[in-house]
């Protein structure tokens, strides 16, 4: 597993990130972020400088890039993460409901050598 999956799954069991659904980043009302597992990834892109993040605050909703649902190209380049697995890992959050913690061991299964 790289370093960048390393940092990802360090965030994603850190307990720093408050999960939500459908987006990447939604911001409530009161300035609140929720993450799909995804959008944990892209704000770690943000923090080295790969993506841009933008918010409708209007709407609550965040774009990094040019995208609010899915990683932008910038992302799966920078990380190594293949858009196949990143769909499971945003079906696995969004439908099935995972956790944080479950996510994250699915991540280090997939990226184990062989």
């Amino acid at each position: 597993m790289n370093e960048v999956m390393q940092q990802w799954v360090a965030a994603l069991r850190s307990g720093e990130y408050l999960q939500g659904r459908g987006k990447l980043e939604r911001v409530e009302e009161d300035g609140t972020s929720y993450f799909c597992c995804l959008g944990v990834l892209c704000k770690l892109a943000e923090q080295a400088g790969i993506v841009n993040r933008r918010a409708a605050i209007d709407q609550g909703i965040v774009w990094f890039s040019y995208s609010d649902s899915m990683p932008p190209s910038e992302v799966y380049i920078w990380s190594g993460l293949s858009y196949v697995r990143a769909v499971k890992y945003a079906h696995m959050n969004d439908s099935d409901h995972k956790t944080f913690n479950e996510i994250a061991d699915a991540v280090e299964a997939d990226h184990e050598p062989a």
